[in-house]
């Protein structure tokens, strides 16, 4: 093990001597005699920087021993040097750590309590380092440098990460052993990501607002712990639930003109406001943020598993697919008082897909392609998922269990019952509730992104994970046309269905008996099948009759048939 010792690399001599049993001296992975060891000390051959006292072992300089023990040490330890390097290297977080005067001034001159008194000189250090990595840490958050915190593909908490980089400062001493960042911010990532928010909250209004958030009120912070009655907590849950979504500051502005009617003792600082509007999120969050974020953040939620059976359960939504592909459209302009006609060409068209998602292993079992959504596309992608049972099990099956959203419920509701046994639509504002919706993510992720004429993420989404869009300008003519674009998304899912199509035979075999919901020829024409618009009718030339996509007359030579015309 390495040690920066005055400036100079050192190892411990326990690790250079080999165990003696006698003297319980070494180790039993040294290799060096206890004897020739200090037989090399004293010739000069080892210096030894550090004398070895109880629980305090010798540290020997590496660069001045001798070559052949260097070579033998670095065989068996590991080079120290590559050691040091690596301990000395600083991390993302120390890196975005900068020292604030204009904290250090506030807490050390500006602030007072109870009179004239100023903090603890431990106190004003201890403040000013967590300011500063506080500051540190908002600003790595906000950056969104996700590859370098340990985000990406593997979707790690941020604060999980930024709180590990937090707690690593503790472990960082300088060369004499002391501690470089002692802070004592939160070591588990929900409080200090709580911490910070409230630092932030504060700092929002101004600096120094954001500075005595972080004090204690054992040092004179006064506002943390202010005590209120039953109404005046009354009119301040109104004034924090209220829609308009007033600030901390605009609270306590209104709050005080109340207190002062009603001889409450007013607010002093808008980090009070603060405090009171974490403690009435829950019953707040509906009148300043509506019902739905209050159901997808506070309130409890469902827990749900996939299923291991298939055909359990289905869920279908349409997806704009993020693949760009160009098409002429035909445009008549007036010039000169003659009308000309020619093709217009648009590069950044988009196909929709709709997908049939079985819950089993995520299993793509139907899907159809269009212009944009609509009540036959997704017919046409259910008919393509019974057809595709067929296929792999030999005979049509309905699901067990069927979710879809909203969309066009007049018309599809009636077509979704008949699909199924039990129809459940998804619940208005609850993206949650439908898994289909991060597979869309994942495909756009796997696939879409690695295509040339990848259109990006959504307009929400962080801009520097979008396409350059100055390349795709530059680059527009070699965007496929529409065909291929097609030929692209069932490429993706031919590939989907490859890869867990073993899986999926499997879980079909595990399904019960009971489960399995066969689609009768009858009841899928009657309720899968397409009108030709071309109807059955008896005419003098005789029985027309359309099937199978056939026109087919039917005569006979017995006129008697005639006389039946009317039945």
């Amino acid at each position: 093990m390495a040690e920066i010792f005055n400036n100079r690399i050192c190892v411990f001599a326990n690790e250079l001597i080999l165990f003696n049993p006698k003297t319980k001296v070494g180790s039993e992975d040294g290799f060096i005699n206890e004897n020739t060891y200090y037989k090399m000390a004293r010739n000069g051959q080892l210096i030894v920087l550090r004398r070895g006292i109880p629980g305090c072992p010798a540290l020997v300089d590496f660069e001045t021993m001798r070559k052949d023990v260097k070579k033998e040490y670095i065989v068996r330890k590991g080079d120290p040097r590559a050691e040091i390097a690596a301990k000395t290297q600083k991390s993302i977080l120390e890196d975005a750590i900068v020292y604030s005067n204009a904290a250090y001034e506030f807490f050390s001159v500006k602030y007072r309590y109870d009179g004239d008194k100023k903090l603890p000189p431990a106190k004003i250090d201890e403040y000013t380092l967590n300011v500063r990595i506080m500051n540190a840490l908002l600003s790595l958050r906000d950056g969104r440098k996700a590859n370098s915190i340990g985000g990406g593909s593997t979707r790690i908490n941020v604060w999980e990460k930024l709180c590990k980089l937090s707690n690593d400062l503790l472990t960082l001493k300088d060369p004499n052993g002391r501690d470089i960042f002692p802070h004592n911010l939160p070591k588990n990532w929900k409080a200090l990501k709580r911490k910070c928010e409230q630092y932030e909250a504060a700092r929002r209004i101004s600096e120094e607002e954001g500075y005595r958030s972080v004090i204690h009120k054992s040092y004179g912070n006064k506002y943390a712990a202010v005590v209120m009655n039953e109404d005046a907590k009354a009119v301040m849950h109104k004034l924090i639930s209220m829609h308009n979504n007033l600030n901390n500051v605009q609270i306590m502005e209104e709050y005080n003109k109340v207190a002062s009617l009603m001889d409450w003792k007013p607010i002093d600082s808008p980090t009070t406001v603060e405090n009171w509007r974490q403690k009435f999120a829950l019953t707040t969050m509906a009148g300043n943020k509506g019902d739905k974020a209050l159901k997808n953040t506070r309130m409890k939620q469902i827990h749900r598993e996939a299923p291991t059976q298939a055909l359990t359960y289905w869920t279908l939504d349409g997806w704009d697919a993020e693949l760009f592909y160009q098409k002429k459209t035909p445009k008549t302009v007036k010039k000169n008082g003659e009308e000309k006609r020619y093709m217009y060409t648009t590069y950044t068209n988009r196909k929709t897909m709709v997908v049939v998602l079985d819950a089993c292993e995520k299993y793509p079992v139907g899907y159809a392609i269009g212009d944009h959504e609509s009540p036959a596309l997704i017919r046409e992608a259910l008919r393509n998922a019974v057809q595709h049972t067929k296929e792999l099990f030999g005979e049509r099956y309905k699901p067990l269990q069927l979710q879809s959203d909203n969309y066009q419920k007049k018309v599809m509701v009636p077509f979704y019952e008949a699909m199924t046994k039990y129809y459940t639509p998804a619940a208005l504002g609850n993206a949650k509730s439908k898994i289909v919706e991060p597979y869309f993510k994942r495909l756009n992720v796997e696939y879409c992104q690695k295509q040339a004429n990848w259109s990006g993420f959504g307009i929400t989404a962080d801009k520097d994970n979008q396409p350059n869009l100055e390349v795709l300008n530059q680059n527009h003519k070699f965007i496929p046309d529409e065909a291929t674009v097609i030929a692209q998304l069932e490429a993706i899912i031919a590939q989907e269905r490859a890869k867990k199509i073993d899986a999926y035979r499997t879980a079909w075999e595990r399904t019960e008996e009971a489960r399995k919901m066969p689609f009768g020829i009858e009841e899928y024409l009657m309720l899968m099948g397409e009108t030709t618009g071309r109807t059955n009718k008896i005419t003098g030339s005789g029985l027309f009759i359309e099937f199978m996509g056939e026109r087919i007359c039917f005569d006979s030579f017995d006129l008697s048939l005639r006389d039946h015309y009317n039945e």
